[in-house]
């Protein structure tokens, strides 16, 4: 999703400029982007709860409901990839691929309307919440990792997967470097270190929670940032200070606590994937639509496919989900996001065109070995 008005000449301001706006608009505005940036930092059942609200509340309002369908596009290829999953759902009697098809309309719906909503005023609010919900969850994280006794516990804070709190540390990552090196939001050098102390909080968690795939992600964001901003030095040491980490991880995996290798890992991921394509060509109705979300976890035991809840990397699941027909959706969805990002880079708003490309490489890096709700 994307961010309006959030360049600097347009911190000051408050005014989408979609709609002429009231000032109770403005506070719905700020109210409801508040409740979404809450989400990910509280337990997952609480989250659901505050998405369906918000939802729920952009579709009944008048005006947040127009400024929903200013993006048309965006709205379109939402539309017609939930109607492809529900459809694949619906034919292969996958009850769990209906639930979470409506997970998806909420979330693209939402993802609507931020991107039309989103000032610079209330993407400051935004990063204030974000790093204190990082602080929150590390704190969660290490109460957790020091109450266990089992050496290869992995907590999973107030998320249902370890990987899925890693992808909330990876998310709030991005944020915080751009709030705190683009100087969006900062308004003196104590919120700056608070940015800076929530960044490494991040980092923590990502390492006590033993999510390499966050890692990954996370090593990639910085390193994309980097070169983004035409530090080349840094950003080469940055790349080879990421390989030598993940060499070291193959070779030593003890260093770091890991309760299995790299290469066991990986080696698991290959047979998931090689599981997942023979899935995807087992018949027309597969490969065109798939059979809807949660594929893997409803068909490996029948089909004697690799034990997994789903295909861990995102073309595969994609593509065993919602097939080939899906799966060129998504890609005009990722082309949306990809097109308003150089849009609003062309119009000189750096801190959404930042956003949305650390946001998008987060999504593909850790898409590689899993696939988590970014």
């Amino acid at each position: 999703m994307s961010i309006k008005n959030t360049n600097e000449d347009l911190r000051v301001r408050s005014k989408p400029v979609f709609l002429t706006k009231n000032k109770t608009e403005n506070e719905l505005d700020t109210l409801l982007i508040g409740i979404l940036a809450l989400v990910p930092y509280v337990h997952f059942i609480i989250s659901g709860m505050m998405l369906i609200t918000v939802f729920v509340s952009l579709i009944v309002i008048k005006s947040t409901r127009e400024r929903i369908f200013e993006q048309k596009k965006l709205v379109i290829i939402s539309s017609l990839i939930v109607l492809v999953s529900a459809l694949s759902s619906l034919l292969s009697g996958n009850l769990i691929g209906l639930a979470v098809t409506f997970g998806v309309l909420v979330l693209l719906i939402c993802g609507a309307y931020v991107r039309a909503a989103m000032t610079g005023d209330i993407l400051k609010r935004v990063y204030k919440t974000v790093a204190f919900g990082s602080f929150f969850t590390f704190v969660i994280v290490l109460i957790q990792r020091l109450m266990s006794d089992n050496p290869d516990y992995r907590p999973t804070g107030w998320q249902w997967n370890a990987n899925y709190l890693g992808s909330v540390a990876v998310i709030s990552s991005l944020m915080l470097i751009i709030a705190f090196f683009e100087g969006c939001g900062c308004d003196g050098k104590p919120v700056r270190a608070l940015y800076a102390g929530a960044f490494f909080a991040n980092v923590l968690t990502v390492l006590i929670c033993e999510s390499r795939s966050s890692l990954l992600a996370m090593m990639a964001i910085i390193i994309v940032y980097m070169l983004l901003k035409k530090h080349y030095i840094l950003c080469g040491a940055a790349a080879i200070c990421g390989i030598g980490v993940w060499v070291l991880g193959m070779l030593k995996p003890e260093m770091f606590g890991w309760a299995n290798s790299l290469t066991y890992v990986f080696t698991q991921r290959y047979d998931i994937w090689m599981c997942a394509f023979k899935s995807f060509l087992s018949g027309p109705i597969e490969f065109l639509i798939g059979r809807g979300p949660m594929t893997y976890r409803m068909v490996w035991e029948a089909e004697g496919l690799y034990a997994a809840d789903h295909a861990h990397n995102i073309v595969f699941d994609t593509l065993i989900n919602v097939g080939v027909i899906g799966g060129v959706l998504y890609i005009f969805l990722m082309g949306d996001f990809a097109s308003n990002m150089l849009s609003r880079r062309k119009k000189g708003d750096k801190t959404a065109f930042m956003l949305t490309a650390l946001a998008l490489v987060a999504v593909f890096v850790q898409g590689i070995p899993d696939v988590t709700i970014m």
